[in-house]
């Protein structure tokens, strides 16, 4: 890892959750579909039965329009879940 990258992760580390994830939203829509691709078999997506589910999830949104969530109104229900679930903190 370049000392740039260590660099930039060391400052990401101390920002809070909503900032850490905009600023992964933002590298993502950064990234080119192949690069995204990529990323996508990676080491996490090689686990056979993650994977048929993922597929099976995929198909099944593709089968009915009706699942599928803009991605707004995804990553806005992703937030309010992490809200509601993250732990008090102390004062």
């Amino acid at each position: 890892m370049s000392e740039t990258v260590t660099s930039l992760i060391a400052q990401i580390s101390v920002l809070s959750d909503e900032e850490r994830l905009q600023i992964s939203d933002a590298v993502w829509a950064t990234l080119d579909e192949v690069d995204k691709d990529e990323i996508w078999e990676e080491d996490s997506f090689r686990d056979p039965e993650y994977r048929a589910m993922i597929d099976e999830r995929i198909q099944s949104a593709k089968d009915d329009p009706s699942l599928r969530i803009p991605g707004d109104e995804a990553i806005a229900r992703i937030r309010a879940s992490l809200a509601q679930n993250r732990p008090a903190q102390a004062s």
